[in-house]
């Protein structure tokens, strides 16, 4: 797994020091957790407890001591829960995992504020083709924009 609040640093800097006027950022992932559930694909997500927002990460890196980008848009692309393992004692949880884990990745674009770079109706898209690989039975669309 990726330290992203370790390498926010990183990107911030990188950032603050080229000042780009527009930022395309992929995969921005956002990973959530609840209750195991094995019907929560089916019934809506359980797993709404935010654990990493990789975007509000990076935007509190950005905007520590006043606002220096803003979000533009926000597509959000693939989402996928399961039951996940969260401590040493694995199989303790529903198929092995004593919680939900929810993974969504989103594109994302942000604008360097107070220059003149104008931003309106933002249009997003989806390919639609999506790589669908089969993981222990189950065919998962990964969604791509």
């Amino acid at each position: 797994m990726t330290n992203f609040p370790e390498r926010s640093f990183g990107l911030a800097a990188e950032i603050f020091k080229n000042k780009p006027d527009l930022i395309g950022l992929q995969e921005v992932a956002l990973w959530r957790t609840g209750p195991a559930d094995l019907n929560a694909p089916v019934d809506g997500p359980r797993a709404t407890a935010v654990k990493y927002d990789f975007l509000q990460i990076l935007l509190s890196r950005l905007n520590g001591d006043k606002q220096r980008y803003r979000v533009a848009v926000v597509k959000p692309e693939f989402d996928f829960e399961a039951p996940a393992d969260y401590d040493d004692n694995p199989g303790t949880g529903l198929l092995g995992g004593e919680i939900n884990g929810r993974l969504t990745m989103r594109d994302v674009i942000l604008v360097r504020i107070g220059k003149k770079v104008k931003t309106a109706k933002p249009r997003t898209g989806t390919y639609s083709n999506l790589f669908t690989p089969t993981v222990s039975g189950l065919s998962i669309p990964v969604t791509r924009g």
